[in-house]
C-alpha cells in the first residue's frame, strides 16, 4: 500500500490548534535502557552517552521505533484501535532530555512527534483501521537469542544482498510496563515484533554504525512464516540500505544508513616516519584542553612525537583521554603524556597551571548543529566555552608563565554559513578576545580559521571533502614553533 503524497509544513501545537495533543514526554537515559531491554537494541548511539559522542549524532538518540510505539501508545489510549499500515519517517534527531510533543491530526491522517521549536522529528502516516472486533493478538516469535554488542557489517556484506533469518530479540515482558495500552488492546506479540525492527537495524544490519531513515509497516498474519529479512538495495555513495522484512505479524520496508565510522587517531608508521628526527618541542611543556578526541587528540600525538611533554584534558571521555596518552607513551617508550579532567566553565584553574606550561592549545567544543533562526540560548552556550572560559583560562595560563596560545576558529566565520549564526558569532567574539590578549599582554596568540577536518566531530551522511586530521595537526603545531 502507498499513501498519497502530501505537503507537510513544519507545524506544531502553537501553529495549528486543530491538532490534538496526545501527550508530551522527556526521554531519559533510563527510558533508553528500558526500550533496549525490550527490543534488544543496545546500539551505543542509544544507550552509551560517551560512545555516542563519537557517532554521527554526537549524542544519544531515542530509538526511532521507540518514538513510534510511544506515539502509538498515546493514540490507542485515546482511540482503542490502530491501523493496518504505517509509513514512519524519521526527519530529525530526537535527543534526550528535551520536551517532546505527540500531535494527531485526524483530518490529515497523520501523527507528528515534534520538539519545543515545532520541528517535526518523526512523521507517522497511516491508513486502514485494523478491525477492532478481531481482538488481534498476533503470533509469538519465540526469540531466545540476544546480541550483547551490535554487529559491524561491511560494504561487501551489503552488496551481497543476503536473506537473513531474524532470530534476535529482547525481553517481551518488558513491554508490559513500556506500552500497557498497546499490550492490553492490541497484543504483546505484534508490538514486540515491531520493536525487533529496531534490533534489525541497530544490532544486525547495518548494525554498529547505523541510522534509521524510514519504515513502512503492514500488519498481517502469517503464522507459518519464518521471520526473515533481505537487503534489497545498497546505495554506495550515500550508504543507504533498503531492507524488506517478512514476519509473523507484519511485513516492513526499512531504509537505514550505514553511517561513516569515527576516524582513528592511532599513531601510524607513516606519521612516525614523517616526524622522525624532529625534536621541535623538546623541553616544552604543553597543555591541550579538549585533547581526548577530535583535532586536539591528533595535535597531542604530533607534539609527543616531536619531543614535547603533553597534558590533555577531558570532560566526559576519561577512557578516550587514557587511550590517547597510552598511544603516545607506547610509541615513545616513555611517559611524556598524561591526562586530567577539566570543565572549562568551572572557573577554578589554579591547580591545573601548577605545572608551568609553555604552550596552550584550546580545543573544547560542544555539539554544533544547524538552527532555523538565531537562538540566544545556544549562542550563550557557545560564548561560554569559546569566549568567557577561554579568556579566563588564557589569563591564568599567562599569569603562570605561559607564552604561546593556539585558538581554533572556523572558516564558517568568513563563509557565513547559513544556519550556524550562533556558532559564527561566538567564534568572532573569541577572535576579538584573542587579539586583545595579544595586544595588551604581549603574548603570541595564533588564530586559525580551520576548514572542516575529518574527525568524529565532523561525520556526515552527505559525502564531503574533509581535511586529513594529521596534516592539519602537523601544520598547526609547526606554526606554533
Amino acid at each position: 500500500m502507498a499513501l498519497p503524497e502530501k505537503d507537510f509544513r513544519i507545524l506544531g501545537p502553537k501553529d495549528n490548534p486543530s491538532q490534538n495533543v496526545l501527550g508530551t514526554k522527556i526521554f531519559s537515559i533510563a527510558d533508553q535502557e528500558n526500550f533496549a531491554s525490550f527490543s534488544g537494541d543496545r546500539n551505543p548511539i542509544h544507550v552509551n552517552p560517551i560512545k555516542a559522542r563519537r557517532t554521527i549524532a554526537g549524542e544519544c538518540l531515542v530509538h526511532g521505533i521507540h518514538s513510534f510505539l510511544w506515539a502509538l501508545e498515546l493514540f490507542v489510549i485515546k482511540n482503542l484501535y490502530i491501523h493496518s499500515f504505517y509509513k514512519i519517517t524519521f526527519r530529525r534527531q530526537l535527543t534526550l532530555n528535551q520536551k517532546t510533543w505527540c500531535l494527531w491530526d485526524e483530518n490529515k491522517n497523520h501523527i507528528i512527534v515534534s520538539n519545543d521549536y515545532d520541528e517535526i522529528l518523526v512523521l507517522i502516516e497511516y491508513g486502514n483501521i485494523l478491525d477492532p472486533s478481531s481482538k488481534y493478538k498476533g503470533f509469538p516469535l519465540n526469540y531466545t537469542k540476544k546480541l550483547c554488542e551490535p554487529l559491524d557489517q561491511d560494504e561487501e556484506f551489503f552488496k551481497s544482498r543476503p536473506t537473513i533469518e531474524s532470530i534476535y530479540g529482547g525481553e517481551i515482558e518488558s513491554g508490559y510496563n513500556l506500552f500497557p495500552a498497546l499490550y492490553q488492546n492490541i497484543g504483546e506479540h505484534l508490538i514486540y515484533e515491531i520493536s525487533t525492527l529496531s534490533n534489525i537495524v541497530g544490532m544486525q544490519t547495518p548494525g554498529l554504525n547505523s541510522l534509521f531513515k524510514s519504515c513502512q509497516i503492514s500488519i498481517k498474519s502469517e503464522n507459518k512464516q519464518i521471520p526473515r529479512y533481505q537487503i534489497k538495495d545498497f546505495h554506495l555513495i550515500f550508504r543507504l540500505l533498503k531492507i524488506e522484512y517478512i514476519g509473523k505479524n507484519l511485513c516492513a520496508k526499512i531504509e537505514a544508513f550505514s553511517t561513516p565510522k569515527s576516524p582513528s587517531s592511532i599513531i601510524t608508521k607513516n606519521i612516525k616516519t614523517r616526524l622522525n628526527g624532529l625534536n621541535s618541542y623538546k623541553g616544552r611543556n604543553v597543555l591541550i584542553i579538549g585533547g581526548s578526541r577530535g583535532i586536539g587528540s591528533f595535535v597531542a600525538k604530533v607534539i609527543g612525537l616531536l619531543g614535547g611533554t603533553v597534558t590533555i584534558t577531558y570532560l566526559k571521555g576519561r577512557k578516550d583521554a587514557s587511550l590517547v596518552c597510552q598511544d603516545i607513551n607506547t610509541n615513545l617508550s616513555s611517559s611524556v603524556s598524561k591526562y586530567c579532567r577539566l570543565d572549562v566553565t568551572d572557573q577554578n584553574y589554579s591547580s591545573l597551571f601548577e605545572n608551568n606550561y609553555s604552550d596552550l592549545f584550546y580545543f573544547p567544543t560542544t555539539k554544533i548543529e544547524e538552527s532555523r533562526s538565531f537562538n540566544q540560548e545556544k549562542y550563550l552556550n557557545f560564548k561560554n566555552i569559546y569566549c568567557d572560559s577561554f579568556k579566563n583560562i588564557a589569563i591564568e595560563f599567562i599569569n603562570n608563565g605561559g607564552v604561546k596560545i593556539f585558538y581554533p576558529s572556523s572558516v564558517y566565520v568568513n563563509q557565513n554559513i547559513k544556519g550556524f549564526n550562533e556558532y559564527i558569532k561566538a567564534k568572532k567574539d573569541g577572535e576579538f578576545i584573542c587579539s586583545e590578549i595579544s595586544r595588551i599582554l604581549s603574548v603570541k596568540v595564533l588564530v586559525e580559521r580551520l576548514d572542516r577536518v575529518k574527525t568524529d566531530q565532523t561525520l556526515t551522511l552527505i559525502p564531503a571533502k574533509l581535511l586529513d586530521p594529521y596534516d592539519v595537526a602537523i601544520d598547526i603545531v609547526f606554526k606554533m614553533i
